[in-house]
């Protein structure tokens, strides 16, 4: 996503673990877009609360959530502040429920998450 960016484009990447990001900022290093992504580490709703207690709320064109499942719905929330009219949330395995997979494989077993199903249906 960082090479597609425009010039002053940015990313904020949240995660907890600096032994996965570091073999991330080197693949990051080599593709020419470490200045493009700023790595936030700490757990995830306290940088997006950060954000938004900046006064970030609308800024965002995308986010994209792929953490631990527990908290999709909280991420959700905090997205629709943080994006602009007209942004854009994808959200990681939600069609986890519709297997795309040979049945009886690890994947159809997974359904996404009950919370993030009643909100997606309830729009």
């Amino acid at each position: 996503m960082a090479l597609a960016l425009p010039a002053d484009g940015k990313i904020i990447a949240c995660d907890i673990s600096s032994e996965y990001t570091a073999t991330a900022r080197k693949y990051w290093r080599q593709a020419g877009v470490e200045s493009k992504i700023d790595l936030r580490l700490a757990p995830a709703l306290e940088t997006l609360d950060t954000l938004i207690a900046e006064g970030r709320a609308g800024s965002f064109d995308f986010a994209f959530i792929d953490a631990d499942k527990e908290n999709y719905s909280n991420y959700y929330e905090r997205a629709l502040v943080l994006l602009r009219p007209g942004g854009l949330i994808t959200v990681d395995n939600v069609l986890w429920q519709r297997p795309r997979h040979r049945p009886g494989s690890e994947r159809c077993r997974h359904t996404s998450h009950p919370r993030l199903q009643r909100k997606n249906s309830s729009r």
